[in-house]
């Protein structure tokens, strides 16, 4: 795995205790990064910006030289072993992602499986720098970059199923975030087949302990 590793991680600067616990994240992986890109300049209020945000991202891993580009969200939990999982099958594929998605709400102490058939969401996206040199990029406003960019991709693709832990997606209410799904709230209502966490124990039995006591800290 001797190769140049980049996550890219978009950042606003509106959540910097979950970018904090990103960092720390990272710090402990099985497999260090060569470096983590955050792109953290100042975005224009209710504005979606993602796409150029990931475009100057993966810009700069190729003035670094970086054979891999990592999506790193600053809200989301990673398992340690995250970035080596993801490096051994980027040695084989272009494009990697997971599956089925574990989604959690710590507003409502809920938590849910998501199956994207054919894609992966855009937190746990990854893909060899060069693969994206003729990728065609949608409008900066796009909103799920994440589906176009596994609808529009050309080369291989791999899926990983298997961690020491399951990488989560996080939602909290915190920051801008204008996906339907951030706060597990559909057009105004609960997302439908949520599975009640009383005292958060599922949560606790799928983190790690220094990561549960911030969550719990931060949203209690």
């Amino acid at each position: 795995m001797n190769h140049r590793i980049a996550l890219i991680t978009a950042d606003r600067g509106d959540r910097p205790e979950f970018l904090d616990h990103c960092v720390y994240q990272m710090a402990r992986q099985t497999v260090k990064a060569d470096i983590h890109l955050i792109i953290n300049s100042p975005g224009e209020p209710g504005v979606v910006d993602i796409v150029p945000r990931i475009r100057h991202g993966i810009e700069q891993a190729r003035e670094f030289k970086a054979k891999y580009c990592l999506i790193i969200e600053n809200d989301d939990y990673y398992p340690d072993d995250y970035v080596e999982k993801v490096v051994s099958y980027l040695d084989r594929f272009d494009l990697v992602g997971v599956p089925m998605t574990k989604y959690y709400s710590l507003q409502q102490n809920s938590w849910k499986d998501m199956i994207h058939p054919g894609r992966s969401s855009l937190y746990l996206t990854s893909f060899r720098t060069e693969s994206m040199d003729d990728f065609a990029w949608p409008a900066d406003d796009m909103l799920y970059f994440d589906i176009h960019l596994w609808q529009h991709f050309n080369g291989s693709r791999g899926f990983i199923n298997h961690f020491i832990q399951t990488p989560i997606g996080m939602k909290h209410g915190q920051g801008f975030s204008p996906g339907n799904f951030h706060n597990c709230i559909v057009n105004g209502r609960k997302m439908n087949n949520m599975i009640a966490d009383p005292g958060r124990a599922w949560l606790k039995s799928h983190i790690r302990p220094e990561s549960f006591k911030f969550y719990q800290e931060l949203i209690p």
